[in-house]
């Protein structure tokens, strides 16, 4: 039994070969996706709308919660879930980011 957990498995020999073909595979075929996803989505537009308002309704609890749960920053700042992606833009923030790659830069140094 202890012999055979510690054989090689078949993807574990050719994973990189695996990784690899997959990779060109993604490749050749994302712009092909895309404009499928983008074409499904024109005609389908009004489906995607009321599922989406009926979702929407029925979790709107649940969404709003999530949307009020306080995070706290990496500048120090106490910020509501829903709030995050508009404060990494404040001038707050990226002044906090600037010193502490200054201070990163300054501790390389020495």
């Amino acid at each position: 039994m202890e012999q055979e957990d510690q054989k090689p498995t078949r993807y574990s020999q050719k994973r990189e070969e695996i990784l690899a073909y997959q990779k060109q595979k993604y490749r050749e075929l994302r712009e092909e996706k895309l404009a499928y996803q983008k074409e499904y989505n024109s005609k389908k537009k009004d489906e995607l709308q009321d599922y989406n308002s009926r979702y929407y309704e029925e979790n709107k609890e649940k969404l709003l919660a999530k949307c009020k749960t306080k995070l706290t920053c990496s500048c120090g700042r106490e910020i509501s879930k829903g709030c995050m992606a508009s404060h990494l833009k404040t001038k707050l923030h990226l002044k906090f980011l600037k010193l502490v790659e200054n201070a990163n830069i300054n501790m390389d140094k020495n």
